[in-house]
Formats: structure tokens, C-alpha cells, sequence
């Protein structure tokens, strides 16, 4: 009886613990107002209001046939734990972004290149790890992907399978997100704020679990 008293009080410690975002070791927002917004020829505009993460956001129009016109936004991780893990990334999208799908590169060591120091050989053995940003649930957060480069084998089975990518946090360089918006995709797209959250591994997470019982059985015994 008592066995089963205390594997039920674990299962009940691990699953409020996975629902709780105070279990998470990495949960950080970068909005608009912290992201690296790099335009060259103007076409980079800021938006106001419109359901989006702290009220702006920033946003292209529709350039056309405008030539060679290119942004690039970064969003800088700060902070990071040390080694390669696994993360969750999500993004706000305000309804500014209409249809228009976009990707979200990760320069998982601080560099864009495609030889980067992580476990995954990624699409043609470039290791290059990018996810798809597909437009819906306007005035909210939208975790990002499945793909389309991330590992498929991450986060299997489960809901994350093939959402997370690899992030070093041991490089001596700061990795970050980046998006960039070329001329061929033609439709108006806003850019607004990303969320990186660390998945922990099982058997961390039932360690935390485990340590979060223990307490709780000291904290009785000096109250009794």
C-alpha cells in the first residue's frame, strides 16, 4: 500500500511538474523590442496593436519584383545552459501575418554556417536546422513545426517529436534565431516574438520529480 501511495504521488509530482512551466530550466521571450532587425532598403516597417506580443511588431510589405531586397531579424538567446540540448521554439503571430508561411533558421552555435556542432547530420549532412512557421492562431503563440530540417528522431515518440532542435550553449559564441524574408516569397509577413523553451531529458524530469516528493516528505515530517 504504501508502494503504491508513493508511485502515484510521483506520477502526480512528474505531471504537474511537465504542466508547469516553473519546471522549465530555459523559458525565454525575445519580442520585438529586443530582436535584431537588419533591412537593407527600408521596406522593414512597425506595426502597432493588431494581437501582437507586447503590442508591436515589425513587418514587410509586399515587394514584388523589387530586386534583390532581403531582412533579416535575429532574435539572441542570453544565458543559455551550458552543452547541447533540446528545444521547443514557439512564436507569436499576430494577424498581421495573413497566410504567408515563413521559416525560422537556428545558428545553434552562434554561427550560420552548415557545419555547426550538433548531434544531427541534418538534410545532406548539412547539420542546418530550420523551422517551419506556418501561419494560424493569430494573437497567440504557435510552437513551431514539425521540420521542415529538424531531426525527426527528436522528441519521439510524443507531441515534440520532430519539433525540437539542437541548441550549444557551450560554444563561446550566442546562438539565436534569425529570419530571413527574401523577394520571391511576395506577401506581406510581420515578425513579432519567439519563445525557446528547454525540454529536459526524462530522466531529468523524474529526477525533479523525485527530488520535488523528497522534499515534501521532510517538510511533513518537521511539521509532525
Amino acid at each position: 500500500m504504501k508502494g503504491r501511495i508513493f508511485v502515484t504521488a510521483l506520477v502526480g509530482l512528474l505531471t504537474a511538474g511537465l504542466a508547469s512551466p516553473a519546471w522549465a530550466a530555459y523559458d525565454v521571450i525575445i519580442d520585438d523590442t529586443d530582436a535584431v532587425f537588419m533591412d537593407w532598403d527600408g521596406n522593414l516597417k512597425v506595426g502597432a496593436g493588431d494581437n501582437s506580443y507586447g503590442g508591436g511588431y515589425r513587418y514587410v510589405t509586399n515587394w514584388g519584383a523589387s530586386g534583390p531586397a532581403a531582412a533579416r531579424v535575429r532574435y539572441y538567446l542570453p544565458n543559455l545552459p551550458a552543452g547541447v540540448n533540446l528545444y521547443a521554439v514557439y512564436a507569436w503571430s499576430p494577424s498581421a501575418n495573413s497566410s504567408q508561411w515563413h521559416p525560422i533558421n537556428i545558428a545553434a552555435d552562434g554561427t550560420e554556417n552548415f557545419a555547426q556542432n550538433i548531434p544531427w547530420a541534418g538534410q545532406f549532412g548539412t547539420n542546418k536546422q530550420w523551422l517551419g512557421f506556418d501561419v494560424h492562431n493569430e494573437g497567440g503563440w504557435l510552437q513551431l513545426g514539425p521540420g521542415p530540417q529538424s531531426d525527426p528522431t527528436a522528441g519521439s515518440p510524443g507531441p515534440n517529436a520532430g519539433k525540437l532542435v539542437y541548441i550549444n550553449g557551450s560554444t563561446g559564441q550566442q546562438p539565436y534565431l534569425y529570419v530571413e524574408y527574401q523577394p520571391w516569397f511576395n506577401n506581406p509577413i510581420a515578425f513579432d516574438a519567439v519563445r525557446v523553451v528547454l525540454i529536459p531529458e526524462p530522466a531529468t524530469i523524474a529526477g525533479m520529480g523525485l527530488l520535488g516528493l523528497l522534499a515534501m516528505r521532510r517538510r511533513r515530517r518537521a511539521a509532525a
